[in-house]
């Protein structure tokens, strides 16, 4: 494996770790600034959409220029905003910093995710497989360690925070120095043409993206608010970790079977097991039942996301970097959607409520990918 590999799965790892630690921030900073639970979902839900939007931005820029200065900057801005978010005196200043800290990971995901394709000429579902699967290990880690250092030590998140800035200025430093000499360009050409019908299927592709995205997202935010609704935060790491886990297992298992399986079958099963399993995991909070639940979910909603992005890249060859941040800024598009919506359900109906109404939308997304013919999936896989 090459350094620039090594590297760049690296760096997924180091954003995502500190990406997530926001939301172990949200449950604190409501009981300092005094939020309802319909402004954390707005809070969570804007840094994740404008995550999703300057995705494509930096996707589209990527394709015309460098893209070393867009990683590099976006690692070391994520890494200063969460040390400032942790510190953030009101709600405006909150959103401010959530901002920066959606700008910081739209800048690095979409060239990365560039790069993990770009580097092998084979086996782009497994190389993309590992690359989220590192990523989603960071999210997975991070909720359990939080959780541990915040709410069972003398650290305070300012000092935490403060000490995930110095890493992520480290590990962009180091990525910075691994893909300099690396042969990996990808602005070459910004004339891709592609059919009416083609962008059709796209559509409905995207709204796929959408539901599996809506769902997730709307339960990686307030499924640790069922655990502090029964006095239990330090359990709310733990259930967000083996849910994210189970999500990153399922990245990489995904990647997988786009390589060697009919990948139409492979989403539309993973949507089938991952509605009820969601259910289950907001059914007996705090149960090792429940947590099991939450995992499979997880891995179930992950499975379908490396070839959801891998049948975008492939149906996009020529703007591989817009590609990237449409499979991926849609994504989180839909994740900061989710936290929004969720947000107002939770509060007029409860968070029990919410989620199931989220597993629903995974339903939606099963009948969306059973319409889609099989080249859009497929083409240009390998």
């Amino acid at each position: 494996m090459s350094a620039a590999r090594i590297a760049i799965t690296a760096s997924h790892f180091c954003v995502d770790y500190v990406g997530i630690t926001a939301n172990m921030l949200y449950p604190i900073l409501a009981v300092s600034l005094g939020l309802s639970l319909s402004q954390v979902g707005i809070a969570a839900g804007t840094t994740i959409v404008i995550n999703g939007t300057s995705n494509l931005v930096f996707g589209l820029l990527s394709d015309r220029v460098s893209f070393r200065p867009i990683l590099f900057g976006g690692m070391v801005l994520q890494g200063l905003m969460i040390a400032v978010l942790a510190r953030t005196p009101s709600y405006n200043w909150m959103m401010v910093t959530l901002v920066g800290l959606g700008v910081g990971s739209g800048a690095y995901h979409p060239v990365a995710i560039a790069i993990a394709n770009k580097i092998v000429a084979r086996g782009k579902g497994v190389s993309l497989g590992i690359f989220f699967l590192a990523g989603n290990m960071g999210m997975a880690l991070s909720p359990a360690v939080a959780g541990l250092v915040l709410y069972s030590s003398d650290i305070v998140e300012g000092q935490y925070t403060t000490w995930l800035a110095v890493a992520s200025i480290v590990a962009a430093t180091g990525l910075l120095c691994a893909v300099r000499g690396a042969d990996i360009e990808f602005h070459r050409d910004s004339g891709e043409v592609t059919s009416s019908q083609r962008w059709y299927h796209l559509s409905i592709l995207g709204f796929v993206i959408l539901m599996r995205g809506w769902a997730f997202g709307g339960t990686l935010v307030f499924l640790p608010f069922l655990y502090h609704s029964i006095q239990q935060p330090s359990l709310a790491g733990v259930a967000l970790a083996f849910l994210v886990g189970g999500y990153a297992m399922g990245t990489f298992a995904g990647g997988v079977f786009a390589d060697f399986a009919e990948v139409k079958l492979v989403v539309a099963f993973t949507f089938f097991i991952a509605a009820p399993f969601l259910l289950l995991a907001a059914w007996d909070p705090g149960s090792g039942l429940s947590i099991a639940g939450g995992c499979i979910a997880g891995l179930a909603m992950g499975a379908s996301q490396t070839p959801t992005v891998l049948a975008v890249q492939n149906n996009l060859p020529k703007l591989i970097g817009t590609a990237s941040g449409l499979g991926i800024g849609s994504t989180f598009v839909s994740q900061g959607l989710g936290g929004v919506a969720t947000g107002f359900l939770s509060e007029r109906f409860g968070v029990f409520f919410a989620l199931g109404v989220l597993a629903m939308l995974l339903v939606a997304g099963l009948v969306a990918s059973i319409t889609l013919p099989k080249p859009i999936w497929n083409s240009g896989n390998s």
